[in-house]
């Protein structure tokens, strides 16, 4: 604050005196000085008494009080309190009036006492929470605390107070752009000071939270000293009773006021809850005063808690953990057991003056109920239910049964023998069954705990983790939530199994003795099923929608995909409501329900349903209103709930009563109608929570180490720039695009920047400091140093050259269109650009006179198939560079490695980059195969020799086994050796996908397609590589057994799979490209629509009619053409088959066309150019049998079909019928000619 005023001052004097860049000195002048009013501002804080609601009262108001409070507090030595509060909460505490002043001066202490407390509590347990509170006031730490409470309240209010400054500073921000960069700027460095003290004070709360705990057992030891060891713990124990009556009564006050009711003594029934309680548990001693056991202080109240509370509920100790603090050295000592309302002379008046207040806040205009009316009031909404009765041990209080089955069938699913129908009755509800409803409780709450703090976000603040008493690792979590889940799986199977006999029981003897009733009762348990789960799921939905809305909000802004989060999962909310309440219409109750509901209807329970979908437009409005939506649905779901569970239970208790006294039930029975289908959510499916903020917004809030020093770094960082304000430093953008498959680390000007594969990052770039680039295992790739120009430029560092840059123009209205231009693949460019590696605005801002707009952008491509990156590049790309690079570093398991060791052997007859890869990674199976490939002859024998020394050296290695047998010649051998290292590691790939094409080849398609699952699964290097022989087999062995299982997905990504496809399956309307519609035409059999196409593309027509002339029913015309074509007019690798078969289907000479396949067809061997020969002549006679054995000869499955697909051809009604559907299956649209076949 000072320094801001101090460099506002010099900026001025400056100014005065005549200095340079008059706008500049005014400018840094007044925003300097607006840094220095906001923070001095904020220290002028008075806050009294924080906001209370309470009432106060005087010692001439209550002289009895005061004289004890004053002696309790002279007695432990400690201050009287400045002013005295009531308030209606179950709580006493101390709070200060607070001021700037604070911070040099004590601050004077005052004591709020919630009645509820006073209400539940015996004076002497009243007295050991005063003393608690009142040691507090005498404990030295006390001065720590009192400046970090008046800090905190200075720092809470730089951080949170919005007022006219920053109402200033915003309308700043809106104005003429001329002016608003000057607001932005003072609005971030607002946000950086705000964040820098929020930072910083939350490490003094950290200390001070440290120091907090022992405080509170100071204090303890402090009320025990008074009033003995168990006066403290006995109050701690009846707190947790005393906060469960205390919400049940504020429940009832609101539900009270739904009716413009209001009651007049809260406290009484608090007390009336403690009591009708009493009866539910059938405990006398609940909410009393625990009986002491022993005269040692041996016995103890809490037990070990299973897991000690998450860090945001960690400011104070546990009660077990004050309990041992309250017993190590145990005092003796009675009890003063009068009532605590006996220290206040107008207890009445305070009673029913803050119920009056209370009530008061709600805004609204009500009838004040009689004592009387409020209590049966009270107890109608929470006691008179049959399931309150004792007899259920409370085992019903708050739970909801039926969601442990997902239909009402499975409520009844299990079957009784006359023996158990004998033994159950009257033994249904025992103690054990309320038990283990309260261990499944236990178990759940324990889970939840565990579970909050396995996602707490790790601090500075060093917090061990207990789990029944145990200390614990935050990596032992997930195994400690198994085991606990096991338990709870376990305790929840034995309630499952005792809730179905529950229900079992008098739903057999109903139907021994009237079905008719087995039918009702089975009727009234399917509403109870409807209302748990429409509940249940409506709950779930709507904490689904507040963890997003708290994920969303939590950096107090909302980004377009945040917002369209929001929107998504409220309309999901807005579904659930909807269902629920447009089945309110549809629901018919009869007339006993109707009467258990006051003679309310189903639908009255409801409101007319006026809530409509979220959007963007109303989402906020939408917000304000949803709550109450979704207490009404669950106010009227409840209670229709409970009215139907009580009658079915009751129709229970009738029925069972009837078959064991051997009594006649006369049963009214009328129908119940139900919507035939609902939602349901049984227990352990509900929707997933997000307990973890993003990085983002654990950043804007300082959350965790991550957030809280990366924010401290960012503010800290802007507050410094501010600071030195003035100097000028050329800083200019390195943008850095990894093209290559592998994440690799930028060294530069001594950090390190991880720049994942084919992803980009940006950093400043000040200087020509020299760039090196590694591997993750530190491997050194390039070192290179940087060319830096004057001023602020925006550069681009290409990893080794390995991405194509392109620099393209979006254009927004009527802008004209401009064309691409092709940058290359430079290891460093500047650019001139508006986004670099990121997307383009949708739309634009323009003036009222412009009519369009353009921004430019940059785009790196490098995780393409590289036969598509050949189709665009011009000379400007080094492509023998971008393939060496990427073949010499891509990881081996990346999509398209095969693709780039394959053209890079085409540039690079050395192979060096191959052995630089076996040199990292010495077993790589992709390397070795290039050698074999491209290798020159002379060098196989020695390749030959390494291999087989490999293997011989590694018998168990199964890759060294598929590299030995893959460089031998073409053989049966060689496929009977594949047979064999596939039988003996059948998981591996290498060996899986030679054995697929080896059984292929031999027409034992079914063991090809497990073979090239195994090999295909999960590795997408063979799916990119093999998917499309891969679709081949799986299309014809699916097609020819059903039974098999489809493994369609593995290739549901591979481009060229999803291409062919789409031919087979008509998906596009008409094809993109005006080729691929002609041959979409032709397999439509609209051979003119296709020639018609042919006269626009001249280019296309030879290649086109040579699949027309191939197919069924040909037009002779196109035919005549085609037998007159050259063979190389025209053909192409897939159309020269066809073309063949033409010729020998209409007995021409197919010389030059043979040629034409060798050239066209590399897989074809020159030994199997006489097979090929000898085929045609086998076809032209007719002889398909030998004809088929003679295609067994040739080595590749894709020529088998190929030749297939001559025959069909040229003897399409003669082939047998199994050739057409091998064509159909086994070659795709493109590859064949239509063939009309009787599948």
């Amino acid at each position: 604050m000072v320094w801001f005023a101090l460099l506002s001052y010099q900026f001025f004097a400056l100014l005065v005196s005549g200095g340079d860049h008059f706008f500049a000195l005014l400018i840094g002048g007044v925003g300097f000085a607006f840094l220095s009013i906001f923070m001095f501002k904020s220290l002028f804080i008075f806050k009294k008494k924080e906001g209370h609601k309470g009432l106060e009262v005087k010692v001439e108001e209550e002289p009895l009080l005061f004289d004890y409070l004053y002696k309790l507090a002279d007695e432990i030595g400690a201050p009287r309190p400045h002013k005295v509060y009531l308030s209606s909460e179950v709580n006493a505490c101390v709070f200060y009036d607070l001021s700037i002043f604070n911070l040099f001066f004590p601050s004077k202490k005052n004591l709020e006492i919630g009645l509820g407390l006073v209400n539940v509590l015996n004076l002497g347990e009243f007295k050991s929470i005063l003393a608690h509170e009142f040691g507090h006031f005498a404990q030295r730490s006390m001065l720590l605390g009192r400046y970090v409470y008046t800090a905190q309240q200075i720092a809470i209010r730089v951080v949170n107070k919005r007022d006219a400054l920053d109402s200033f500073l915003a309308g700043v921000s809106s104005f003429d752009l001329r002016i608003a960069w000057i607001g932005w700027i003072l609005s971030i460095l607002v946000w950086a000071m705000r964040s820098l003290i929020q930072t910083l004070f939350s490490v003094v709360v950290i200390a001070e939270r440290a120091l907090s705990k022992e405080m509170e057992f100071q204090a303890d030891i402090v009320a025990v000293s008074l009033t003995g060891s168990d006066a403290l713990i006995n109050s701690l124990h009846k707190l947790r009773i005393a906060d469960q009556a205390y919400q049940a009564v504020i429940d009832q006050v609101n539900r009270d006021l739904q009716h413009k009711k209001a009651v007049p003594d809260l406290f009484h029934l608090q007390s009336h809850y403690i009591e009708k309680m009493k009866w539910v548990m059938n405990d006398p001693g609940f909410g009393e005063s625990p009986e002491i056991t022993s005269v040692d202080g041996s016995h103890r109240l809490f037990s070990n808690i299973t897991v000690n509370p998450p860090q945001m509920w960690a400011t104070h100790p546990t009660d077990n953990e004050r309990e041992e603090n309250a017993k190590r050295i145990y005092i003796a000592a009675d009890i003063d057991n009068r009532s605590s309302w006996s220290l206040f002379d107008k207890a009445e008046h305070y009673r029913t003056t803050i119920t009056a207040n209370l009530i008061a806040t709600a805004n609204l205009e009500t009838e004040e109920m009689t004592l009387e009316e409020s209590i049966a009031a009270f107890d109608k909404d929470e006691f008179q239910w049959y399931f309150m009765n004792p007899k259920y041990k409370g085992a019903y209080i708050n739970r909801l049964p039926f969601l442990n089955f997902k239909t009402v069938e499975d409520i009844y699913d299990t079957v009784l023998t006359p023996d158990e129908l004998n033994a159950l009755s009257g033994q249904l509800y025992t103690q054990s069954y309320a038990d283990k409803v309260q261990e499944f409780e236990g178990l759940k709450d324990e889970i939840q705990r565990l579970v909050l703090v396995q996602h707490e976000v790790v601090t500075a603040e060093k917090r061990k983790i207990v789990h029944r008493g145990n200390e614990i690792k935050r990596k032992d979590i997930p195994r400690i939530l198994a085991q606990l889940n096991e338990e709870l799986e376990a305790v929840k199977e034995e309630l499952i199994g005792h809730e179905k006999r529950c229900r079992k029981l008098p739903m057999e003897l109903a139907e021994q003795g009237n079905p008719v009733y087995a039918n009702y009762l089975k009727s009234v348990a399917h509403l109870v099923h409807y209302s748990e789960h429409a509940m249940a799921d409506l709950k779930d939905a709507y904490k689904k929608y507040n963890n997003v809305l708290n994920i969303v909000l939590a950096d107090g802004r909302v980004s377009s995909s945040e917002l369209i989060e929001v929107i998504n999962v409220a309309n999901s909310l807005h579904k659930t409501l909807k269902a629920i309440f447009d089945n309110s219409r549809l629901i018919k109750l009869n007339t006993t329900l109707v009467e258990k509901l006051g003679g309310k209807t189903y639908g009255d329970l409801f409101e007319p349903f006026t809530l409509g979908g979220a959007d963007k437009d109303n989402i906020e409005s939408w917000s304000k209103v949803i709550n109450g939506w979704v207490n009404v649905a669950t106010d009227g779901l409840l209670r229709a709930r409970n009215a139907a569970f009580e009658h079915l239970l009751v129709l229970e208790d009738q029925i069972v009563e009837s078959a064991t006294s051997g009594k006649t039930l006369q049963l009214t029975v009328e129908e119940i109608t139900l919507p035939d289908q609902y939602a349901t959510l049984v227990l352990g499916e509900e929707r997933p929570i997000q307990y973890k903020y993003g990085l983002w917004d654990r950043f804007h809030m300082g959350d965790g180490i991550f957030g809280g020093f990366s924010k401290f770094a960012v503010s800290a960082l802007l507050i410094v720039a501010a600071l030195y304000f003035g100097n000028y430093v050329q800083v200019s953008t390195m943008y850095v695009y990894n093209g290559l498959s592998i994440p690799v680390y930028v060294q530069y000007d001594g950090s390190d920047y991880l720049v994942e594969e084919h992803s980009d990052i940006q950093f400043d770039f000040s200087s020509g400091e020299v760039v090196q680039t590694k591997t993750e295992d530190g491997t050194l790739i390039e070192t290179f140093k940087p060319m830096h120009k004057f001023g602020q430029q925006k550069y681009i560092y290409n990893v080794m050259n390995a991405a194509l840059l392109i620099k393209q123009t979006a254009v927004y209205g009527s802008y004209g269109e401009v064309p691409d231009v092709i940058l290359g693949n430079p290891k460093w460019i500047t650019v001139n650009a508006d986004f670099i590696f990121e997307e383009p605005p949708q739309s634009i801002s323009t003036s009222s006179h412009s009519s369009g707009g353009s921004r430019s952008v940059v785009y790196g491509y490098s995780d393409l198939n590289p036969y598509s990156l050949l189709s665009v590049v011009d000379e400007t790309v080094d492509m023998e560079l971008m393939l060496t690079n990427h073949a010499k570093w891509d990881d081996g398991e990346s999509r398209n490695i095969v693709y780039w060791l394959n053209l890079a052997a085409s540039y690079d007859p050395s192979l060096s980059f191959v052995e630089e890869r076996l040199s990292r990674n010495p077993g790589e199976v992709l390397s070795y195969r290039v050698l074999m490939d491209y290798s020159d002859s002379a060098k196989l024998p020695d390749l030959k020799e390494r291999l087989a020394k490999l293997a011989a050296s590694n018998p168990q290695n199964a890759d060294y086994y598929y590299l030995k047998t893959r460089i031998m010649d073409d053989s049966e051998e060689q496929d009977h050796l594949f047979f064999e290292g596939y039988k003996k590691w059948p998981e591996n790939r290498w060996l899986a996908m030679a054995s697929a094409y080896a059984y292929a080849s031999r027409e034992d398609w079914e063991s090809a397609y497990n073979a090239f699952v195994t090999s295909l699964l999960k590795n997408q290097v063979f799916e990119s590589t093999y998917g499309v022989d891969f679709e081949r087999v799986r299309r014809y062995v699916t097609s020819i057994n059903k039974t098999v299982q489809d493994y369609s997905g593995i290739t549901e990504n591979n481009p060229n799979v999803i291409y062919y496809s789409n031919f087979e399956n008509e998906l596009f309307g008409d094809m993109e490209y005006e080729t691929d519609r002609m041959i979409q035409l032709i397999h439509r059999q609209q051979y003119d629509e296709a020639i018609e196409l042919t006269l626009r593309n001249p280019d296309s027509e030879a290649r086109i009619n040579r699949i027309i002339a191939a197919s069924s029913q040909a037009p002779d015309a196109i035919v005549e053409k085609v037998l007159a074509y050259q063979a190389d007019e025209g053909t192409d690798e897939d159309n020269i088959w066809m073309t063949l078969g033409t010729m020998v289907k209409h007995r021409k000479n197919y010389d030059e066309y043979i040629k034409r396949v060798m050239e066209l067809q590399p897989r074809i061997q020159d030994t199997e150019k006489e097979w090929l020969i000898e085929y045609l002549e086998l076809i032209r006679n007719n002889d398909f049998s030998a004809a088929e054995q003679l295609v067994l000869k040739f080595d590749d499955f894709r020529t088998q079909v190929n030749l297939l697909c001559v025959g069909v051809v040229a003897r399409e009604d003669q082939v047998p019928e199994a050739w057409k559907i091998k064509v159909n299956r086994l070659l795709f649209a493109t590859e064949r000619p239509f063939i009309t076949i009787n599948e």
